[in-house]
């Protein structure tokens, strides 16, 4: 398992390094003795937080070659998330600490301008998952990414403040050049990501061939190639965007709920934000679809031999269970049937809501590995952990996978852990992206 969490290791390696060596290559003692190390510790704050801050940026790029070393990309971006906290935690501190100190007035105001745009843009990023201000700040998602992208130039400004004041690095030059080796790459990262990168990504052209209502709230998609096919996983996402289309120029991501081998990418999409709305208006056979991926780390041939599974779906998370039902024929079992049994429960609010139920009840007759259970809580009420550990026996051995909305999906984690289930017996994916 460790190897879903080098990219975790590295990064931790590459901040610790910069403490390490304040402590071994320290400034002359007489440059900061007098203030009682308070300066030092000031200087370190800052240090550390630009070395956070560049990591974040770095895995803002959605490097492919990176998702392996954190075992998916919704993870890389839960690792983004909380460097970019710490960061804002260890600036804060800087300017708690520094401020008996005098410096110059420019510097300062570098400084202060710095922090307090970091500030504001962290706000705005916050404040819509806090109870009480969620419904004052919304922020669509175009906004959101817009105001996301000029938390670079306010990490440039911080540079420039660190130049234009009395800084303890000018008497220590290794720990002045790991900042400027670590500010130096985020600076570029945010320029490539912003000037360069767009022009560099060679996204898959699509065309949509259809675009079917499954319900008034559900939108199926069915791309066709212009060119070269994606090659993938069951049960991977993509991100898709139309650039022609009003209001759906930005990439998001759905899971692919086409099987493999199929040309064709089949998305089934719930009108939530203004994105998915807009693009349930816009949504036409001919539109021009432009996808980037795959990505996603969750399969279930991954332990397929290591005992029995679980599948949970809650809504429209069912997509990831949809590819991996279809894809039964390619398993590596295909001829003895599925190596182990798969118990699939499906919760929905109504019976309108089972969108392709049909297709799992005829999987489950096809394959005896594979059980499938309708769950329609208006009338059968909540599907809990007990009615599944129920049905399934000792689920001591057997992998739980998840997909849903993320309270339904860290409910039933939670309730497994409980019941004595190894954490990494349970898989999801979190689909929050900012």
């Amino acid at each position: 398992m460790l190897k879903n969490h080098l990219g975790n290791l590295a990064i931790l390696l590459i901040i610790l390094l910069n403490p390490l060596l304040w402590m071994l290559f320290p400034p002359p003692p007489m440059r900061w003795l007098a203030d009682g190390q308070q300066r030092m510790w000031a200087e370190l704050c800052s240090t550390t937080a630009m070395a956070l801050m560049t990591c974040a940026i770095v895995l803002s790029l959605r490097l492919r070659w990176l998702e392996p070393l954190f075992n998916g990309l919704d993870k890389m971006y839960r690792t983004h998330k909380v460097l970019a906290l710490l960061a804002v935690t260890m600036l804060i501190l800087h300017y708690i600490l520094v401020l008996p100190f005098k410096s110059s007035p420019f510097g300062v105001q570098l400084g202060i301008a710095a922090l307090s745009g970091i500030l504001i843009l962290g706000f705005l990023s916050l404040a819509p998952r806090i109870p009480t201000l969620g419904s004052y700040f919304q922020l669509g998602y175009h906004q959101w990414k817009w105001t996301h992208k000029l938390i670079g130039l306010f990490f440039i400004i911080g540079n420039l403040h660190a130049t234009n004041v009395n800084t303890l690095l000018i008497d220590a030059p290794i720990p002045a050049m790991y900042w400027k080796i670590m500010t130096n790459i985020g600076i570029v990262a945010y320029v490539y990501r912003e000037l360069v990168q767009p022009w560099l990504q060679r996204p898959y052209a699509y065309r949509v061939a259809t675009a079917k209502a499954l319900n008034p709230s559900t939108l199926e998609l069915t791309l066709a190639p212009e060119g070269r096919t994606m090659s993938r996983r069951a049960g991977q996402f993509a991100f898709i965007r139309s650039p022609a289309a009003k209001g759906v120029g930005e990439s998001h991501p759905f899971t692919i709920s086409s099987a493999p081998p199929e040309p064709t990418l089949r998305f089934s999409i719930k009108a939530g934000g203004d994105w998915t709305k807009h693009l349930h208006k816009a949504a036409q056979a001919g539109m021009v679809a432009k996808v980037e991926g795959p990505y996603g780390r969750m399969n279930y041939k991954d332990t397929l031999a290591q005992g029995g599974q679980i599948w949970i779906a809650g809504g429209i998370g069912v997509t990831p269970f949809l590819s991996w039902m279809r894809d039964f024929e390619t398993a590596q079992t295909e001829k003895a049937g599925l190596a182990n049994d798969i118990h699939f429960f499906y919760t929905v609010r109504a019976p309108a809501d089972a969108l392709f139920w049909d297709e799992f009840a005829q999987a489950a007759a096809q394959h005896p590995r594979f059980r499938a259970t309708l769950n329609v809580s208006s009338t059968d009420g909540s599907l809990s952990s007990d009615k599944i550990a129920a049905q399934c026996g000792d689920i001591h051995t057997k992998h739980v996978y998840l997909c849903g909305p993320l309270a339904m999906t860290m409910s039933f984690a939670a309730k497994f852990k409980a019941l004595g289930l190894p954490a990494n017996h349970i898989h999801f994916e979190e689909f929050n992206f900012r």
